[in-house]
């Protein structure tokens, strides 16, 4: 008698499922724009954090004792044009962390968040040893 709610509960369920990559994308990117509102080092770290979990969400998570500047470093290596980009946000986030003043523009930022997409980092192949 209740089988087509069933039917149909299961339908949505099984898509929910299905698509979560591109659900958690969307939420990843919501968080993103809502960090541009936070101060610079909070909204570094959350760049940091979308980073991490792309990349789980990619099969092609940061390998356990590496640290994070090597691990953006050995995927960047593998496209040239994300190469330069990741070097100069992991050099300016280094400077701003450790020195004594913020070096780091919110636009390189978004410029290394904006290319480090689920997708992309799918395309990648396993990170060579920089």
């Amino acid at each position: 008698m209740y089988w087509p709610v069933v039917a149909i509960a299961i339908s949505v369920l099984s898509v929910l499922y299905l698509t979560l990559a591109i659900w958690t994308e969307w939420l990843l990117w919501t968080i993103w724009a809502a960090s541009w509102l936070l101060p610079l080092r909070r909204q570094l770290v959350f760049a940091m954090w979308i980073i991490n979990v792309r990349g789980r969400l990619a099969k092609n998570q940061r390998p356990f004792g590496q640290t994070q500047r090597d691990w953006m470093i050995s995927l960047a290596a593998q496209q040239e044009a994300l190469r330069q980009p990741v070097l100069k946000f992991c050099d300016d986030a280094d400077r701003t962390v450790f020195g004594p003043v913020e070096s780091l523009d919110r636009f390189t930022i978004c410029k290394v968040v904006c290319s480090l997409t689920t997708a992309n980092l799918r395309r990648l192949n396993q990170p060579v040893v920089a």
